[in-house]
């Protein structure tokens, strides 16, 4: 809704929902002018009208497809329309997915400090049929303390 200051003529946009039929105390950001607003109701277009009875259709069908799914005990929704619902970008979905790879990354540190500590544990054996172990494993050791000072900078 459009106001406009009865003092200076200047012209506000306020939502239709912060001022109620009874009206309001508004004051003019220009001149500062104080007084009681008390908005005009007009009719409905007819594109408005069209909207509401759109909305209020779906929303019927929507009425008659829960009671029927749940009077015959079928699912509510389609394989078709499952498939559709789960391809569509929700933020949900989106957070989700981040969980997801958060998850995989911790689980990939754990895996390759796992590593780490299972070929030091057993250097000497390994060492009869890979000579240069050692070079590996400080290569190994010096990628772990790196990542460990990433996050360390990460989080000061």
């Amino acid at each position: 809704m459009i106001i406009s200051c009865e003092n200076c003529n200047k012209k506000f946009e306020a939502d239709d929902n912060l001022i109620p039929d009874t009206g309001r105390l508004l004051q003019c950001g220009s001149c500062n002018y104080k007084w009681h607003f008390i908005p005009i109701k007009t009719t409905p277009t007819i594109n408005e009208i069209e909207k509401v009875k759109i909305i209020t259709e779906k929303n019927e069908d929507i009425k008659k497809k829960v009671t029927a799914s749940v009077a015959q005990d079928k699912p509510l929704l389609d394989d078709d329309e499952k498939t559709e619902e789960r391809n569509l970008p929700t933020s949900k979905n989106l957070k989700k997915r981040k969980k997801n790879f958060l998850h995989l990354f911790i689980a990939f540190i754990i895996s390759f400090v796992a590593l780490i500590i299972l070929l030091e544990t057993f250097k000497t054996y390994i060492y009869t049929i890979f000579p240069n172990i050692d070079f590996y494993l400080n290569s190994l050791y010096e990628t772990l303390e790196d990542i460990f000072l990433f996050f360390r900078d990460l989080i000061n």
